[in-house]
């Protein structure tokens, strides 16, 4: 910590305002727009009552990340256990921010690497901040902080974990085996990280290594058939990626890996200019962007969900730290101090940006949802409850114990479960009953429009409530 605060001292003043900025936007997102997703919710219900290091491991997730839940409950109060648990994951992923001030000595591109890393919706997330990619992600950056500092054994220990609490970023792994390669890696030390990292691997999984390692192989089968088809899936995406987005049941951005990472232009940017600077670089960079692709596609028979693709963004980074970003790009006596690296990151944040905005709204959006719930609903006690029918509810995403009703009954906020988005949804509980349902889930393509494709009717609106009388379709 106090290398941190030294090397914070030492920042330029332009470096200190970037995080000065980033610091008021997480406590914007995580603090004061505070909301879980159902994910988070089941998370933390699931480690209230996990046996230590039960194996094998719910979800498939690294036993360290179960452990850090468990542990934040016994030494937490049951009445700001979710609070803390979403502060801890905030606060990982502000240092992983801060963490990337050590990819570089070099104090300008210090400054640019925190500003392109503000160009990132990796760093605005409305998704599922307790979860373990935002854990696995963050240890990444602390890796490759080690790694930019020469404390390569840590680096790889940190890696080692990582990987444990989430497979999905182990090409993070190759990265920084071919940096060390062409810089000319020993036998010895190759043997020495390499232990190192199946430590950290360990650590994270301590009882359920060897049987985490046989699912991995089980499920990363022969499907190179698939690669191709996910190639052009993902072309199409890159060429496609509109601002009307897609989301998931839960309503976090579906469109992309560009939704977590950054847009296809940066990454295309970023390896031209390592081509041309540093072409060691541009080949670890290469291999890493390929093995990731072919490790996702392998893993999930698909290009799977955005933040399956998040350590792309500490190792661009990373890269984009260590190139010659003074390259001018106008001779223009005008022009002239503008170079390769401001170019990067002001096209990355134009091309981000529409990300970004939609993920900061969501959440302000969510939180107020979950914050007037309680006055919606007595308006449509008052306006539209005039026959004795259930009245089923899916409004905002919170534990019922943070529910605010100004009445003696706790409602809970989330009953109602959603056919996929291809699917008419069917009423099979055999009696008509009262949908409240947040007009936020007809916010792009989302599984809520399925009830419109059925002879429902929509009796009116109470705030943000939409409030439907759904028929039995018995």
């Amino acid at each position: 910590m106090s290398g941190l605060l030294k090397s914070y001292k030492e920042l330029s003043l332009a470096s200190k305002i970037l995080i000065v900025i980033y610091s008021l936007i997480a406590i914007k997102i995580n603090v004061i727009d505070y909301s879980l997703s159902p994910d988070e919710i089941k998370f933390l219900a699931w480690a209230e009552n996990l046996p230590w290091f039960q194996s094998p491991s719910p979800e498939y997730f690294g036993q360290i990340f179960w452990f850090l839940l468990q542990v934040i409950w016994e030494i937490t109060p049951s009445f700001v256990y979710p609070e803390i648990a979403k502060l801890i994951f905030a606060v990982l992923l502000f240092l992983a921010f801060l963490s990337t001030i050590f990819f570089s000595k070099n104090e300008k591109a210090q400054f640019y690497s925190l500003a392109l890393a503000l160009t990132s919706p990796l760093f605005y997330w409305n998704g599922k901040m307790i979860g373990p990619e935002i854990l696995s992600v963050s240890l990444v950056f602390f890796g490759l902080a080690f790694h930019s500092v020469h404390k390569d054994k840590l680096s790889f220990f940190f890696i080692g974990i990582a990987v444990g609490a989430k497979l999905t970023v182990l090409p993070v792994l190759a990265y920084l085996f071919l940096n060390h390669l062409f810089n000319n890696l020993k036998f010895r030390d190759f043997l020495i990280y390499g232990l190192l990292f199946c430590l950290g691997f360990i650590i994270a999984n301590p009882t359920d290594n060897i049987s985490l390692i046989l699912r991995l192989a089980d499920s990363r089968g022969d499907v190179s058939h698939e690669i191709l088809p996910a190639f052009l899936q993902m072309w199409k995406l890159i060429f496609t990626f509109r601002p009307d987005h897609k989301m998931t049941w839960d309503l976090i951005l579906h469109n992309s890996f560009q939704d977590l990472t950054f847009y296809w232009f940066t990454f295309a940017l970023i390896l031209f200019v390592a081509l041309i600077s540093n072409l060691k670089l541009f080949w670890s960079y290469l291999v890493f962007l390929i093995f990731h692709f072919i490790w996702i596609i392998k893993g999930n028979s698909g290009l799977g969900f955005p933040w399956y693709w998040m350590s792309l963004v500490p190792v661009t980074l990373h890269v984009f730290s260590n190139l010659n970003l003074n390259l001018k790009i106008f001779n223009h006596r005008y022009f002239s101090s503008i170079n390769i690296g401001i170019i990067i990151i002001i096209c990355s944040f134009f091309l981000s940006s529409n990300a970004i905005v939609f993920q900061v709204h969501q959440k302000q959006y969510q939180k107020q949802n979950i914050v007037d719930f309680g006055e919606d609903y007595l308006c449509f006690l008052d306006n539209y409850k005039h026959e004795n029918l259930k009245v089923m509810k899916r409004i905002g995403f919170a534990p019922p114990s943070k529910v605010q009703i100004p009445i003696k009954v706790q409602i809970p906020m989330y009953d109602y479960e959603m056919e996929p988005l291809w699917e008419d949804w069917k009423n099979r509980t055999g009696e008509d009953f009262y949908l409240l349902i947040s007009s936020r889930f007809f916010y792009g393509e989302t599984f809520a429009q399925n009830i419109l494709k059925n002879t429902n009717k929509l009796l009116g609106r109470c705030g943000d409530i939409l409030i439907f009388r759904v028929y039995s379709d018995f």
